[in-house]
């Protein structure tokens, strides 16, 4: 089963937002929305994974997959700043 975001944005036509990524530091905590999709992205190389994490009878299960599109997306921005 293939999981796709919902594009920001409207119509077409309409610009879409870019996605602004939180920067932590190395061991740092967060939470995570249970059962929705969240973007990871690395600070140093820019790839991003789209994850979802389950949390049922005691037990937590993650799925995670590479999202190239958003990956190229934000290594040409990050490519930009410098």
């Amino acid at each position: 089963m293939r999981v796709r975001p919902r594009r920001a944005g409207g119509s077409k036509g309409e610009a879409v937002r870019a996605r602004k990524y939180v920067q932590r530091a190395d061991g740092q905590g967060f939470e995570v929305p249970l059962g929705k999709l969240y973007r990871l992205a690395c600070c140093d190389c820019g790839l991003i994974h789209d994850v979802v994490w389950l949390y049922e009878k005691g037990r937590l299960g993650m799925a995670a997959r590479r999202n190239n599109r958003a990956t190229a997306q934000r290594r040409r921005y990050l490519k930009e700043k410098v």
